[in-house]
């Protein structure tokens, strides 16, 4: 047992967990986002361990909203995006017409899936992409880095790109899950021939010039090694 000193004003909330439940069983799909929330955020826990960052008492590993957001199923992060979509304000700089096709555009994604967005800190729409990169490690430090992309359509063409091997998440999918299957399905790598050394979080934020909203880009970085 310690002790904690603010350092600028706060606020703390102490809360039972029985009366959450209950109060949140009054609204199906206030239950139903409450339920997952807690189910992700438990398997964040149990698995933040080396060579993922420990937990404490001010923070667990990839628990932020965003965060256990993208790994709800489907249909939870599809109503949380569409309450999203009604609170967004179209840009000075865009007229009424392209404002109503670019968030129509969006919608459609956050419907069929491609795109998540929630409201940020600030209660401002916000479009979110999740994804999980490898950077995979040799002796003698050099690492394995994707130079080219090919849609595996015959007759596609091959685009030059030069990044870190990931994929983005799938649904219900942590981090450390799609680390995992970026290995069994890209490199048929068996589990116990590769160590990951340790995993990091990039956040990057710009507005979509498609969408005229602000993205924010969430990247996990697994260090990896064979052995």
């Amino acid at each position: 047992v310690g002790s904690a000193q603010a350092t600028s004003s706060c606020q703390l909330l102490g809360v039972q967990g029985g009366m959450v439940m209950s109060v949140a069983s009054k609204h199906r799909f206030i239950s139903r986002m409450t339920r997952q929330y807690g189910r992700q955020f438990h398997q964040c826990v149990i698995t933040a361990r080396p060579p993922n960052q420990w937990p404490d008492d001010l923070h667990v590993p990839f628990t932020d909203w965003v965060d256990v957001v993208c790994s709800m199923d489907s249909s939870v992060r599809t109503a949380i995006g569409l309450d999203a979509l009604t609170h967004m304000s179209p840009p000075h700089i865009v007229t009424a017409k392209k404002w109503v096709f670019a968030r129509e555009q969006l919608k459609e994604e956050v419907i069929d899936g491609r795109s998540t967005v929630i409201l940020n800190a600030k209660g401002h729409a916000e479009r979110v992409v999740s994804v999980t990169a490898l950077h995979i490690e040799a002796d003698d430090q050099r690492f394995l880095a994707q130079i080219a992309k090919w849609e595996g359509q015959p007759g596609s063409a091959i685009r030059p790109i030069v990044q870190l091997p990931g994929s983005a998440q799938e649904f219900r999918e942590l981090p450390y899950d799609a680390a995992r299957r970026i290995l069994r399905t890209k490199f048929q790598a068996d589990d116990a021939l590769v160590q990951v050394l340790s995993s990091e979080r990039e956040v990057r934020c710009k507005e979509s010039q498609m969408y005229r909203v602000q993205t924010k880009y969430v990247r996990a970085v697994f260090r990896v090694t064979l052995v």
